[in-house]
C-alpha cells in the first residue's frame, strides 16, 4: 500500500506537538481510509538529540577541501555519476547490495557537492569506479 505523507505541527493554544497530516492507507478489505498519526514532542526531541552527535562528528570532517577538483571536469563528472547512478539503480536490484552500493556513491557525492569538498567527491567517485569494477567482475563470472 502506497503511503503519502508529510510533517506538519498541529498547535492547540500553547501547546505545539508534531503530527503526521492525514494519510491514506488501504485495509485490507482493500478500502482506502484516512489516518492521522501523531508523535509526541518528547519522542522527536530524543530523536533530534541522538542524531545531534552524528550531525557535529560529520559538520567537523566536511570541509571546502581540494575545491579545484570541483571546478569544471569535476562538477559535471560528479553529477553525471550522480545520474548514471540513479538510472540504473532499478536494473541492478537483482544483484544483491549493488544498489545500496550505487547509492552510498550518490551520498557521497551529493555531500560534497553540497559543501565543495573535493576530497569527499574523489571518494565518491573512486567509489563509483569501484562498483563497476564489482559488477563487471560478477557479470563476467
Amino acid at each position: 500500500s502506497a503511503v503519502k505523507s508529510s510533517i506538519g505541527v498541529k498547535t492547540e493554544e500553547h501547546d505545539i506537538r508534531p503530527c503526521l497530516t492525514p494519510i491514506h492507507t488501504a485495509s485490507a478489505d482493500g478500502s482506502r481510509r484516512m489516518v492521522t498519526r501523531h508523535l509526541s514532542a518528547d519522542r522527536l526531541q530524543h530523536a533530534l538529540d541522538r542524531l545531534d552527535r552524528p550531525a557535529r562528528f560529520i559538520d567537523r570532517r566536511s570541509v571546502a577541501r581540494a575545491g579545484w577538483f570541483l571546478a569544471f571536469p569535476g562538477r559535471p563528472l560528479a553529477l553525471l555519476t550522480c545520474a548514471v547512478c540513479g538510472l540504473s539503480m532499478p536494473a541492478l536490484e537483482l544483484v544483491p547490495f549493488s544498489a545500496t552500493t550505487l547509492a552510498s556513491v550518490v551520498a557521497i557525492l551529493a555531500a560534497a557537492l553540497l559543501v565543495r569538498d573535493g576530497l569527499l567527491a574523489a571518494i565518491g567517485l573512486s567509489g563509483f569506479a569501484l562498483a563497476i569494477l564489482i559488477l563487471a567482475k560478477l557479470v563476467t563470472s
